[in-house]
């Protein structure tokens, strides 16, 4: 029996297990999803609304990608989709992915942004062309079919672009919003991506873990 939450999924939210990733990922219970919509199309693009770029000391592998490549930089970004997109789903959900002049990448992902309509994610840079000054000069981040970003690999990024060709999703200049930021590591990413959850979407928040530690005597 697969579980109901995948790996990514518990990565990408900061979890410490299958159970804490289902708070943040399930809808509660008296909550009705919308269908799953077509993707990808012209009606599901998702609207960019920031963009940061970020450069790792220490680089990790990531988990959206089935060959699990190397990341040291990339761009944070919030977007502004449609909730029938961003809805959580037990297994396949569109994939977010993004593509340039000579790269493809699968989106990592830190909320659902079903309530707010708003994701925070990361665009790993794990190729030479992506890591390049002017990478997002001629851009596109979109919606792909559903599936497991864990399961993507060289292959399937390149139906996924056919698809998106097919869809007439257009390439695009898209700048940066914000200063470049560097941080020593994954950990450091994910904990502004959460404050940037906290910010967009408070509702899908990660709660700060409890104080440990002797209580402050009483005055």
């Amino acid at each position: 029996m697969k579980c109901t939450v995948t790996l990514v999924c518990l990565l990408a939210l900061g979890g410490n297990s299958p159970a804490s990733a289902q708070e943040q990922t399930a809808p509660k219970a008296e909550t009705t999803l919308p269908a799953l919509p077509s993707t990808p199309s012209q009606a599901t693009r998702p609207t960019v609304i920031h963009v940061q770029e970020v450069t790792l000391a220490d680089s990790y592998e990531t988990d959206f990608r089935k060959e699990r490549p190397t990341v040291s930089s990339g761009w944070l970004i919030v977007l502004r989709a449609r909730a029938d997109v961003l809805a959580p789903r037990a297994l396949a959900q569109p994939l977010l992915l993004a593509q340039g002049e000579g790269w493809t990448e699968s989106v990592e992902w830190f909320n659902h942004g079903f309530d707010s309509g708003l994701r925070v994610a990361f665009v790993p840079r794990t190729s030479a062309a992506a890591r390049a000054k002017d990478a997002l000069a001629k851009c596109r981040i979109w919606f792909g079919a559903p599936g497991l970003p864990e399961q993507l690999d060289a292959q399937r990024l390149a139906q996924e672009s056919a698809l998106a060709d097919a869809a007439g999703i257009p390439m695009q200049r898209i700048s940066t919003t914000a200063a470049a930021l560097g941080l020593r590591d994954r950990a450091a990413l994910v904990g502004v991506a959460h404050a940037l959850v906290a910010r967009h979407a408070p509702t899908e928040a990660v709660p700060e873990p409890a104080a440990t530690g002797a209580p402050a005597a009483s005055k």
